[in-house]
C-alpha cells in the first residue's frame, strides 16, 4: 500500500511528506478517516500530517477526531496541524470541536504533548484559548513558559508576553528566558517603549 510505504517519510518531519501521496488522501475523506482509525500508528500519524495539506474544509473535521487519538503523539500531531492548515485557510472560521479539544491538551497526561500544543492554542482557542495560556503561565516548567511565550508572540499578543515576562524579577530569568526574550523583542514591530510599559519599567 502507498501509504504504509511513506508512512515512515513522515518521520522526517512535514517537508519530507510527499506530495502525491497528500493529493492521495485529499481524494477521499472516508479513506482518511478509515485511515486515521488503522491499528498501525505510523499509518495514522502520516495522515494526521498530510491533512495540513488538504484544502477541503473536512480536513479539520477530521483532525478534531484525531485529537482524541490513544497515541500522545498523534494528539500532539492533529493540533500541530489543524494550527498549520489554520494558518494556510485563514479565512475559515475554526471548528468549535477544535476550539475546545486543543486547549485541552494543556492538560494532557503526557508532558510532550503539553508542550508541543501552545502555538495551536493561541491560533484554534479563540479568546478563550489565549486566556488558558496565560493562567497555564504561573505553574508552568520553563520550558513550557517558553512555549507559551512563543506562542502568544507568533500571533501577535505581544502586550501579554511582556506582561507576563514581567512577572519575573530581572535576576530570576534563566539564560533560556533571556536569550528567549531578546529574540521576541527584536521580533516585536511597537517600540521599546511600549514593551517597557507592558514589562512595567517604564518610568
Amino acid at each position: 500500500m502507498a501509504i504504509q510505504a511513506a508512512s515512515d517519510t513522515a518521520y522526517e518531519g512535514w517537508d519530507a511528506l510527499p506530495e502525491l501521496l497528500v493529493r492521495l488522501i485529499a481524494e477521499d475523506r472516508e479513506r482518511a478517516g478509515r485511515l486515521l482509525g488503522d491499528p498501525d500508528r505510523r499509518i495514522r500519524r502520516f495522515v494526521t500530517m498530510a491533512l495540513a495539506g488538504v484544502d477541503d474544509p473536512w480536513a479539520p473535521e477530521l483532525l478534531a477526531e484525531a485529537v482524541a487519538d490513544a497515541e500522545p503523539e498523534i494528539r500532539a500531531l492533529a493540533a500541530e496541524s489543524a494550527q498549520r492548515w489554520y494558518d494556510d485557510h485563514p479565512g475559515n472560521e475554526v471548528l468549535p470541536s477544535l476550539q475546545q479539544r486543543v486547549p485541552a491538551l494543556l492538560e494532557d497526561p503526557c508532558e510532550e504533548v503539553r508542550l508541543c500544543v501552545a502555538g495551536a492554542v493561541a491560533r484554534l482557542g479563540g479568546e478563550a484559548g489565549v486566556a488558558r495560556l496565560v493562567d497555564c503561565f504561573a505553574a508552568a516548567d520553563e520550558v513550557l513558559r517558553g512555549e507559551i511565550l512563543g506562542a502568544l508572540a507568533l500571533y501577535g499578543h505581544y502586550p501579554l508576553v511582556w506582561r507576563l515576562a514581567g512577572a519575573y524579577a530581572s535576576d530570576e530569568r534563566s539564560p533560556y528566558l533571556v536569550r528567549l526574550l531578546q529574540r521576541l523583542a527584536e521580533a516585536d514591530p511597537r517600540s521599546g517603549r511600549q514593551r517597557e510599559a507592558d514589562l512595567g519599567t517604564a518610568d
